[in-house]
């Protein structure tokens, strides 16, 4: 997703947030939007779990005890991280720590609380397969960095396999989502394309 005009703000509403600091370990989405939160959050002393791109390598662990100060701007973009970070595989994912935090970029939003994204239901992978391991749960907040022209006043629930926003961040402030839906419990097989299988390690070996 891209950057936008007050994403820096964007990055110190969520470090306001109570859960950001009680949150040892943060997933964050690779999206654009989040470089610079990325960035902010390696400072602050904060492990980060993200995605590779189109999660063809899986996760990436960005540890800030292993990125030194001069390297983390560089850590913190989506070519810098696989550079930088310790890939993850499925068995190190299952022993990693709880995630506090799930933090993403959206094509767009609406108040109730449904992501909107660019139709390959990544997100929804990508919390599946951490719920699967017990890293994320129904309580871990799930939060948005959007502008406020990316926010839609109303549209569909999300659907049960569908991860729903609780918060909604844009340059103006940090709202929560007029919703209350539950969280999936896990990846929805049936869901997922045949294409998605192969070029994911991930799913070929949990398909296994």
């Amino acid at each position: 997703d891209p950057a936008c005009e007050g994403c820096e703000r964007c990055g110190e509403h969520v470090r306001q947030l109570p859960g950001y600091g009680r949150s040892a370990h943060l997933f964050v989405a690779p999206d654009n939007s989040l470089e610079q939160l990325r960035r902010r959050a390696l400072d602050d002393g904060l492990c980060l779990l993200v995605p590779s791109f189109a999660m063809r390598r899986g996760f990436v662990r960005l540890d800030p005890a292993r990125v030194p100060a001069s390297q983390r701007e560089l850590a913190a973009t989506l070519d810098g991280m696989e550079r930088l970070g310790e890939p993850l595989s499925l068995a190190a994912l299952r022993d990693s720590p709880p995630v506090g935090m799930f933090i993403t970029g959206a094509l767009a939003v609406t108040r109730p609380g449904r992501h909107i994204g660019g139709g390959q239901a990544y997100l929804d992978l990508e919390w599946g397969l951490l719920c699967e391991r017990g890293l994320v749960g129904a309580t871990v907040p799930t939060v948005a960095v959007v502008h406020g022209c990316q926010v839609l006043g109303g549209g569909p629930a999300p659907g049960p396999l569908d991860c729903p926003v609780d918060i909604i961040v844009t340059p103006d402030g940090a709202t929560p989502t007029a919703g209350d839906f539950p969280k999936p419990p896990g990846l929805g097989w049936y869901r997922l394309a045949p294409s998605l299988l192969q070029p994911i390690a991930y799913l070929r070996e949990r398909a296994d």
